[in-house]
Formats: C-alpha cells, structure tokens, sequence
C-alpha cells in the first residue's frame, strides 16, 4: 500500500526538527510494509522550488496566472502526489496545519484509506464513520446484537487496530 505522510511543516524552509518528525514517521511505515511519500523530502522540496521559480508548473491554457504564492502550489503539488497514493497517514499535528487539513479532506472525498498517529484522531474517526454507515444500513450486524452506544463500541474496538499507528 502505498502512503502519503501529512502534518504541519508550516515553513517554506523546513525546520530540522519537522524533518525528523516525518522522518519517524516514514521510518515506522516503512518497517510495517507500506511504500511511504514524505513531503519533507529534500529531493520533493527541491523538486517544487525549482518549478515553482521555473513556472514548470503552469502547463494548462486555462491557468494563465502564476500561483500567488509557493504554499498555494506547494499545496496543489502535494494534493496531486496524495491523489497516486492508496492512504494517508495523519500526524499528530494535522489538526493545526491548514495544508496537513485540506490533504485530510482532499483524501476523504477521494476514498482514500486514513491512518493516524494520535488514538482519539483514529477513535474520532471511527465514530463519525459508523454513523455514516449505520445511517446507510451498513452495519446491522453490529446493531442488531446491541444497543447503539454497544455496538458503537464494538465497532471501534473491531477497527481500531487498522488505523491507529502510533510512533
């Protein structure tokens, strides 16, 4: 399976201490398995500042104008990337990162697998996916055994394993 790591990174120059935190992260997914993107690459990073001073990345007649600014490509850049990969793996800091949220969302809409580093971002998740299904008549196997908040319950407990990989 191949994954796309997010989290904050928040600066144009990537801090070290960002760097190794994907890093880790791609470290542990490598040794579960899984073929491993990480943003924070230097070859990507270098890849996406040498387009975006060369407008490479301006290809289209309909996109006439340069990107106002290197995060606004750096972010299509990496939706595109996302988008060739079968999941996406949240760190912990996804929630206080603009970019690591679109990627969350751009990944939902497009069917992709989520995996996360923080249990409650995985629990969450879990929960609000079970009420999805169950609204959609796909769980009765749970609800027909036990109250909702039981097979709430269960649900996660059946699932979480598949999705919550802590560091």
């Amino acid at each position: 399976m191949k994954v796309y790591i997010s989290g904050k990174i928040g600066e144009e120059v990537i801090s070290e201490a960002t760097r190794q935190k994907f890093a880790k992260a791609e470290e542990m997914l490598k040794a579960e398995g899984y073929e491993v993107f990480n943003p924070c690459d230097e070859r990507w990073q270098n890849t996406l500042k040498r387009e975006y001073e060369n407008d490479q990345y301006v290809k289209s007649p309909w996109l006439t104008d340069k990107f106002p600014d290197f995060y606004a490509y750096a972010l299509l850049r990496d939706l595109m990337a996302l988008s060739t990969k079968d999941a996406v793996y949240m760190l912990a800091d996804w929630k206080r990162s603009d970019g690591a949220t679109s990627e969350y969302h751009f990944a939902l809409a497009t069917g992709k697998r989520r995996l996360f580093q923080v249990r409650d971002h995985a629990f969450d998740y879990l929960k609000d996916e079970f009420f999805v299904k169950a609204d959609a008549g796909q769980l009765d196997e749970y609800l027909m055994k036990a109250p909702w908040n039981e097979a709430l319950n269960q649900y996660i407990h059946d699932n979480i394993n598949e999705i919550w990989l802590p560091l």
